[in-house]
């Protein structure tokens, strides 16, 4: 498989796991949360982001936006 490397500032938070878990976010898919995964480095840099980041990644709107969002806060 072509995942992420483990982080090296979150040890313990595999790219597998983190793209498991984004793919719960209602409107993510596993292309889609890799593709988070890639553009912001950790799940925790996903999580910490506010919706309009979110929303400048390639394939995420505003709603997207907000459901992540929304899932980690």
């Amino acid at each position: 498989r072509d995942m992420p490397p483990r982080s090296r500032r979150h040890p313990g938070v595999s790219g597998h796991a983190g793209i498991d878990t984004l793919c719960r976010v209602r409107g993510v898919g596993p292309a889609l949360a890799k593709a988070l995964w890639e553009q912001f480095g950790s799940l925790r840099a996903v999580a910490a982001a506010d919706p309009a980041a979110l929303a400048a990644a390639e394939g995420i709107g505003p709603k997207r936006a907000k459901a992540i969002h929304d899932f980690f806060s």
